[in-house]
């Protein structure tokens, strides 16, 4: 009796883990039950007893019965959660196909052995595959053959070589491709391996990202052929333009070595300031359009930055005495030495930032101060910067500063002239140089305009 009795208690704790194992919170309740009916079903073992016929009579009490009705209860809740949990998994999955379905990209998922698992509909959309051919288990290299028969780019006689290098490289890490299709439409396709050695394949209909590159890429040749034709209308004017100032400048110093009263004197000087001022720009402008054009070649010799800055200086004295402007230049001993670089390009850099100084200085001075740093290698990185006490410039204005034919203000152009392109070919040519340039204004006034580029050492040192 007492075997049957732990048999049949074991038997009911056995189905009591089941039950708790296959319902977590949703059969909390059918827990309960069990965990009651455990003490009834010990006591509701049946009552074997012999009759007189000698038969065996069976018999149950009330505690074996409510036991009985508990298991039943128990088993019936455990099946009610079985049910909603498949039905919950159910729900899941649909709204998880119908979420796949509705994304923007197509998806096929292999399986570890390249054998096609799921797709969603707008693969089929964008693909073009024969939807026939179509099954759960088809083979890749099938699915290729499928593929490469909507791209019309492959020759029909390299689409077996076309399938096997696809074949090979969709294992790739990071394999992605393009394919356009036979309606004309762009495929990026896009390889990820899953833990369980399958592959996810996403395909992405890139064919409007396409039509505006190509877009782009024909208003950017538009834009280089523009720039191109104003580029050779500069440098053609500029140059039409220099042979008939020649003649003037020419027929003007000749006029000078007359015999002249003052004021025809005077008149005749002026004509000679304008038409050197117009020869300066129309340099400016051949300049420019040279180094738009990328015609411009910075040559390397022999310099003296001693002499250069010194003449350049020079140059500039007669209008800096017109406004009694002091000009005062220092130089460290590095800026002594004899170095290569491009001794004409530098010059003209220097003579734009100090003609500005001068030309937007109304009274005070104007300082260049030259400092150098030995590099390694035997080079040497020169530091020309143009102090001044002029009109200066904001923050917001210095972005235009070293734009083609911009200057700060417009009121600056009406006030003092000039093309505003002088500064822009400065930058260009310190580019070219391997340098850079740049501008500070400080408060109250006057500011720095400053240059820096890396020379080599002259072979023959020395100090100048």
């Amino acid at each position: 009796m007492s075997v049957l009795l732990w048999g049949f208690e074991r038997g009911l704790r056995r189905v009591g883990r089941r039950a708790r194992s296959t319902l977590t919170l949703a059969s909390a309740p059918a827990a309960i039950l069990v965990a009651i009916g455990l003490p009834l079903a010990a006591r509701a073992a049946p009552a074997i007893a012999p009759r007189g016929a000698g038969l065996i009579r069976f018999q149950l009490s009330v505690d074996a019965v409510i036991a009985l009705g508990v298991v039943a209860l128990t088993v019936l809740l455990a099946l009610i959660g079985v049910l909603v949990s498949l039905a919950a998994r159910v729900r899941a999955f649909d709204q998880l196909r119908e979420a796949v379905n509705v994304m923007p990209g197509g998806l096929v998922v292999w399986d570890s052995d390249d054998r096609m698992l799921a797709w969603n509909d707008r693969f089929t959309e964008i693909s073009e595959p024969d939807l026939s051919k179509l099954r759960v288990g088809l083979p890749v290299d099938e699915f290729l053959q499928m593929i490469v028969a909507t791209v019309s780019s492959v020759d029909p006689a390299d689409r077996d070589a076309w399938v096997r290098a696809r074949t090979v490289a969709r294992r790739q890490p990071g394999a992605a491709f393009e394919r356009q299709t036979q309606s004309g439409r762009w495929l990026r396709i896009e390889n990820r391996p899953t833990a369980g050695g399958g592959l996810v394949v996403v395909s992405s209909d890139v064919t409007d990202f396409k039509d505006a590159a190509e877009r782009l890429a024909g208003a950017r040749d538009e834009a280089e052929a523009a720039s191109r034709a104003k580029t050779d209308f500069l440098a053609s004017v500029s140059h039409e333009i220099r042979t008939p100032m020649n003649g003037v400048i020419g027929m003007n110093a000749l006029l000078l070595r007359t015999e002249l009263n003052p004021q025809q004197r005077k008149f005749a000087e002026g004509v000679r300031e304008a038409a050197d001022e117009m020869m300066v720009m129309m340099g400016n402008i051949l300049d420019l359009a040279r180094l738009e054009a990328g015609k411009v070649v910075i040559e390397e010799g022999e310099l003296n930055l001693k002499a250069l800055i010194e003449e350049v200086v020079e140059g500039l004295r007669s209008p800096a005495l017109a406004k009694s402007l002091d000009v005062a230049v220092t130089l460290d001993d590095g800026a002594r030495r004899a170095l290569r670089g491009d001794s004409g390009r530098l010059r003209q850099v220097m003579f734009n930032l100090l003609s500005n100084a001068v030309k937007f200085t109304e009274r005070g001075s104007v300082w260049v101060e030259v400092t150098t740093r030995p590099e390694s290698g035997q080079r040497t990185t020169i530091r020309v910067a143009v102090h001044d006490t002029g009109i200066g410039f904001s923050r917001a204005d210095k972005p235009r500063l070293f734009q083609n034919f911009q200057q700060a203000d417009v009121s600056v152009t009406r006030r003092y002239g000039g093309a505003g392109i002088g500064l822009s070919i400065s930058r260009q040519l310190v580019n070219l140089m391997g340098g850079r340039i740049d501008a500070e204004s400080r408060a109250g006034g006057g500011s720095t305009f400053w240059f820096e580029v890396t020379l080599d050492d002259a072979l023959a040192e020395g100090a100048v």
